[in-house]
């Protein structure tokens, strides 16, 4: 693990800092007076050591944020990413270290969070202003440039509990970025806005480094590695990584994605954790005997990780223990979200199971072109004769890697012609 700055320059120092919760509302309410008649006493509470039914959502991590750095937090959901912003911004205090913030703080974290609902935008932009300690003379020169990069319009004057969540991000990051916080906190939600404004932000954060201290959460790869000096790897609470962007993100990749995966199933045959994706697996042992599939490159390596618009295979093999009538095979694919994406069937793409004398279907289905988006996607295979299942077992899983842009599930070339 690389160690970070700690320079002079740091805005934001984060020092073994250790934050728990608990699993149940009635567990957390029972611990908090416990701790609040303590305290009237002057009785220590040992709010430092876990209890039963708490778990650490961030455990003894440290690291710094320099003026004009912008450092990103990725981490699976539940990593402890969202739970270290809102004790930088103060809305959690830790149960163990140090947090030291240098300077204002302007916030992206929660949808909506800070704006009163009932009040227009126009109202909500000066009690922002006022909370960041302007005067109303200093919001009124401010007042237009927020409202043109926000993109409101004549919603300005509506109350922001009627805008929908990309206008509440716009108005959120316009008024954050124009009363000039020391820190920028922004989280994954910057991603609900779309990609125009999202442009539109990053193009921003660039503009204002050199002053301002960012510490970015994201899910998109791409975005820490093109906006992001220094990026934090969050594994389960802890710190796993510190360092460059690039390095972090594969680590990331490779060892705590990779982890998560094998451990929620999507990488073993026998699809024990997978059910809920793919629905009741079964193998009728009486019809069908010897099978074997896998996904495969185009080279016949194991496609745990290949390019977007490669050539992907699924070699299959097995063996009938009675003469079929039609056999059709399917193999559905969803993403590691539960998203199901498609499927590919033999009987819709006109293609005829052989099946030999000695009851053996061997075969490759080739996807030419794998257009997905980035992201790790798992499948299973169903062989049905005449409307009978007889196998439907998890094939594996298979990961796409990265690429410059991309919206939606999938990414797909096409031929311009003007005239």
């Amino acid at each position: 693990m690389t160690n970070g700055h700690g320079g002079n320059d740091a805005l934001v120092e984060i020092n073994g800092v250790s934050k728990k919760f608990s699993k149940s509302l009635r567990d957390a309410r029972r611990y908090g007076l416990k701790k609040l008649v303590a305290g009237a006493f002057g009785v220590r509470d040992e709010w430092n050591t876990l209890r039963p039914g708490q778990f650490w959502a961030v455990d003894d991590v440290s690291f710094t944020v320099e003026k004009g750095e912008t450092l990103g937090i990725i981490g699976r959901n539940g990593a402890g990413k969202s739970t270290i912003l809102k004790m930088i911004n103060g809305l959690y205090l830790p149960d163990k270290g140090e947090i030291t913030v240098k300077g204002s703080v302007g916030a992206l974290i929660e949808l909506g969070a800070g704006f009163h609902p009932l009040l227009t935008g126009r109202e909500n932009i000066y009690i922002k202003g006022a909370m960041f300690g302007k005067r109303k003379r200093e919001v009124d020169e401010l007042f237009d440039q927020i409202v043109e990069f926000a993109d409101l319009g004549d919603f300005i004057d509506s109350p922001v509990g009627t805008y929908s969540s990309g206008m509440y991000i716009r108005l959120g990051f316009a008024v954050a970025i124009y009363n000039d916080p020391d820190i920028m906190l922004v989280d994954e939600i910057l991603a609900v806005g779309d990609y125009k404004f999202k442009q539109k932000c990053f193009s921003k954060i660039n503009e204002l480094k050199r002053k301002t201290a960012f510490v970015f959460v994201s899910h998109s790869m791409l975005d820490i590695t093109r906006f992001c000096d220094r990026v934090v790897v969050l594994d389960r609470g802890k710190l796993a990584y510190l360092g460059s962007p690039v390095e972090g993100v594969k680590f990331y990749l490779d060892e705590v994605e990779n982890r998560e995966i094998k451990e929620r199933g999507l990488l073993s045959d026998d699809g024990s954790v997978v059910r809920s994706f793919f629905g009741e697996l079964f193998s009728n042992n009486d019809k069908i005997t010897d099978v074997n599939h896998r996904w495969v490159t185009a080279e016949g390596k194991p496609a745990d990780s290949i390019k977007h618009n490669d050539t992907l295979i699924l070699e299959f093999s097995f063996r009938l223990l009675y003469k079929p009538h039609r056999i059709v095979i399917g193999v559905p694919i969803w993403d590691e979200q539960g998203n199901y994406i498609t499927s590919v069937n033999s009987d819709v793409c006109n293609a005829e199971v052989k099946v030999d004398n000695d009851g053996w279907v061997k075969g490759r289905m080739t996807i030419e072109h794998i257009v997905f988006n980035p992201g790790v996607y798992a499948s299973v295979i169903s062989i049905v004769d005449s409307k009978e299942m007889i196998y439907r077992q998890v094939v594996g899983s298979f990961r796409i890697q990265e690429i410059p842009f991309y919206f939606g599930f999938v990414t797909i070339q096409a031929d311009w012609d003007f005239a």
